[in-house]
């Protein structure tokens, strides 16, 4: 692959380290390998926002499950929340927070970012369906973002198969479970 400039080179060399080797070496051997190499993009540029947030996200990809301190997720985050702060319409940004709060004892901290990710990409099912994600199936609201991201799916990809409407109910029968009003309520869209 041909790179016009050293930092490019720098890119695609981190991001090769995820494909070399991979008979050799397992995937967590390799995310880690590609997590280390875009920790030291990040230093070399550190006034580059978006060398910052790649690495950010590769703290989320690389974590260890085991550690429920989530000190990866929690440097990754550290890391997005000042340039939230700056470009709080940057998707990237709004989405790899999101995700790197996705745990039990964090996603509270995830709220805001998936309230805006939803609205800085109307159009997007998978950002309707993210601020979802921040409310453990407590709150009508797991509803009624589920619902708009399948509309907005089958507006975006007419062609293909809609979910028949039992299957789409039996996605959601769990959360109606534990959200008892917004499972009977008539849902009204709200786009």
């Amino acid at each position: 692959m041909g790179a016009k400039t050293e930092r490019e080179r720098e890119y695609i060399d981190a991001l090769m380290l995820m494909y070399a080797d991979y008979d050799k070496l397992s995937h967590v051997q390799r995310i880690r390998l590609f997590r280390d190499a875009q920790e030291k993009i990040a230093a070399k540029y550190p006034d580059d926002d978006e060398a910052q947030i790649a690495y950010a996200i590769t703290l989320n990809t690389s974590a260890d499950l085991n550690d429920k301190a989530y000190a990866q997720q929690m440097k990754g985050a550290a890391i997005l929340e000042p340039i939230s702060q700056r470009q709080p319409r940057h998707p990237g940004v709004t989405h790899y927070l999101i995700h790197l709060y996705d745990y039990p004892e964090t996603a509270v901290k995830g709220i805001d970012a998936a309230n805006r990710y939803a609205k800085i990409a109307p159009a997007a099912p998978h950002a309707q369906h993210m601020p979802s994600c921040r409310y453990c199936c407590k709150s009508p609201k797991l509803l009624d973002d589920n619902f708009l991201a399948i509309r907005r799916s089958d507006r975006v990809l007419p062609d293909r198969r809609p979910l028949p409407s039992a299957a789409r109910s039996a996605a959601f029968a769990p959360a109606a479970a534990r959200a008892p009003r917004a499972a009977t309520r008539p849902h009204r869209p709200t786009a």
